[in-house]
């Protein structure tokens, strides 16, 4: 089955401030990384995305995400399903920024200031139904593939971040779970991953700038700068 590498367009956040000054960040939200998780564990687990219909025919029944704002439907004891859930995660590596300041040649009266940071994330999965084990273990497996790494690396626009999985390979964890009187299969896997995320902040710049010299000799100059340069 041929993978569709067709992920949903976010809304790259433009924030402006008083000062004058915009933030522009390209970091993904939880629900960002939930809608590329789901895109890409359908077809791990041999399951056909059809986009003309709802839910993707079915699919994202079987592949779910968590915290959806009325619950989770029920489904049967015997049926295979993963549910997902993504959250960042504070560590040091997440906390390291690096600055450029640069001037813009597109408009002379601002600058950009880019920070380039990493983002830190887990990505948990609940496989429950008779085959939770082997379902995990497939998910844990085609992350190791290069599709897979490709698909998070390069990102269509207008999505910035690039994301590499962390080579932690832990293996998913059996965990059978009471409900109603029964033990419902279930396998739990995490992984994490980090996020490259690039922001820009435009900062207005100086209009001009009056400069008077004098040396030690008593030499005296006045230099007057004008943004953007006189020709």
């Amino acid at each position: 089955m041929p993978f569709s590498a067709v992920f949903p367009t976010p809304n790259p956040p433009s924030w402006p401030f008083p000062t004058g000054e915009t933030l522009n960040s390209g970091a993904l939200t939880p629900d960002d990384m939930h809608a590329l998780m789901q895109r890409l564990t359908c077809p791990m687990l041999g399951i056909r995305i059809d986009d003309t219909k709802p839910e993707g025919g079915g699919a994202y029944r079987q592949v779910r995400v968590g915290w959806q704002r009325q619950g989770q439907p029920a489904w049967a004891i015997d049926e295979d399903l993963a549910i997902i859930r993504c959250t960042t995660i504070n560590t040091p590596f997440a906390r390291t920024n690096d600055n450029n300041y640069k001037f813009n040649p597109v408009d002379g009266s601002t600058n950009i200031d880019q920070r380039w940071y990493t983002a830190v994330w887990n990505t948990h999965w609940s496989v429950y139904g008779p085959n939770c084990m082997s379902n995990a273990r497939r998910i844990l497996g085609a992350f190791q593939f290069d599709w897979v790494r490709t698909a998070l690396a390069q990102l269509p626009p207008p999505y910035t971040s690039q994301i590499y999985t962390v080579p932690e390979w832990h293996p998913p964890t059996y965990v059978p779970e009471l409900h109603a009187g029964q033990w419902w299969k279930r396998a739990d896997l995490d992984l994490k991953f980090y996020e490259l995320v690039i922001e820009d902040t435009t900062v207005q710049a100086a209009a001009a700038l009056d400069i008077n010299i004098i040396t030690e000799t008593g030499y005296e100059q006045a230099v007057h700068l004008q943004n953007p340069p006189t020709p």
